[in-house]
Formats: C-alpha cells, sequence, structure tokens
C-alpha cells in the first residue's frame, strides 16, 4: 500500500509540475506577446506579435503529449514561424524544405522552447539592423550534433556594439541547453552559427 501511495504521490507531484510548466509558458510567451500587440502602432508589428502567439500556443499544446519531439518536427515548426516573422518585414528565406522524418533523433521541449527563442533574437536583429532582404538558414547533423548557419545578405554587424543584451541572451540561452553560439561578420551580411547536441532513442549521442 505504501509504495502504491507514494506512485500517486509521484505522479501527482508530475501532473503539478507539469501544470506549473504549461503556466508560466502562457505567461512568459503567449500573454506577454498579446500584451506587447495591444500597444503596436502598426498593423503589421501587431499581426507578426498575434502570429508568433498562436505558434507559442501551438508548440506548448504539441509539448503537452509528448516530452520528446522528433528533431524534423521541431525544425519544420521553427521553420514556419521563421517564414512568418521574416514575411511581415519583406526578407525572403531560403531555407529548404525538410523531408519526412529520416533519423531517429528527437529534440525535448526545453531545448526546443530555447532553439526556437535564439533563431527569434537572431531574427529580430537581421530585422532591425542589418537591411538584409534575404536569409539563409543551413541545417547539418553530425556526429550527433545539429548545426544551424544563419546568414543574411545586409550590410554586416558589429556584434557586440550592435547587439548588446540580445547577442548576450542568446549566449546564455545556448549554453543552458550546453549547446555553441557563434556570430561573425560575413564576406557579405552576418553568420551565426548555432549548434546543440541531440537524442537518439531517448539516450544522449555520444
Amino acid at each position: 500500500m505504501g509504495a502504491l501511495i507514494e506512485a500517486r504521490d509521484a505522479y501527482m507531484r508530475g501532473v503539478a509540475k507539469e501544470r506549473a510548466r504549461i503556466a508560466q509558458d502562457l505567461h512568459d510567451d503567449v500573454s506577454a506577446r498579446l500584451l506587447t500587440s495591444l500597444h503596436r502602432r502598426s498593423a503589421d508589428m501587431m499581426r507578426k506579435d498575434v502570429r508568433e502567439a498562436m505558434a507559442d500556443i501551438r508548440t506548448i499544446v504539441a509539448d503537452t503529449a509528448q516530452t520528446w519531439r522528433p528533431m524534423e518536427e521541431v525544425l519544420a515548426d521553427i521553420r514556419f514561424e521563421t517564414m512568418n516573422r521574416l514575411e511581415a518585414y519583406d526578407i525572403a528565406l531560403d531555407w529548404p524544405v525538410l523531408d519526412a522524418p529520416q533519423t531517429s533523433y528527437v529534440i525535448d521541449y526545453a531545448t526546443a522552447r530555447h532553439l526556437l527563442s535564439i533563431v527569434r533574437e537572431l531574427l529580430s536583429n537581421v530585422a532591425k539592423h542589418a537591411e538584409a532582404s534575404r536569409v539563409s538558414v543551413e541545417v547539418e547533423v553530425d556526429a550527433g550534433r545539429l548545426k544551424l548557419r544563419i546568414s543574411d545578405d545586409g550590410i554586416g554587424l558589429n556584434a557586440e556594439a550592435e547587439w548588446g543584451n540580445g547577442l548576450l541572451n542568446t549566449s546564455r540561452r545556448a549554453a543552458l541547453i550546453k549547446g555553441d553560439f557563434h556570430i561573425r561578420r560575413g564576406e557579405v551580411g552576418t553568420i551565426a552559427l548555432v549548434e546543440i547536441g541531440l537524442v537518439t532513442g531517448g539516450r544522449p549521442s555520444l
């Protein structure tokens, strides 16, 4: 009987933790974004905020049913939001559509959320500072590592001087998921590199 009670209590703690996580995500991401949209003077920016809030809700709902998601599915969601975000700024996106899942790699909820936030921050800075007309995203999987290369055809940025807290937050997010983040000026525009470890069959890749 004691074991059953302990198992029930553990289950209830897990449920409470999951509810708290959902509530925090709804507050931090969705509510904050919708509140910001109410104060926008531009209808285009308001629509962008609403689209991003809808994408957040979609991600949160999808992850209530599963802790781990296929890597390709996570990337497809990020690609979809990226396309919508850049469209609001009349910036073209070059990110080839991935085929149906071909690997056994999966990404956990927290990592997917941080990865999405990293890409959002990079794109926001491209839209604000780069004067770019096109963004390219290259995806590579090598030795259990997911690598994203995000580049633009803009004027190029002095990352340390112009990105400030945004760059620092991006680096912190990458560190939280044991990833790497680097940014540099390219021959044209700016190149950002994001790399994270992947999991195969529920176990970290070596």
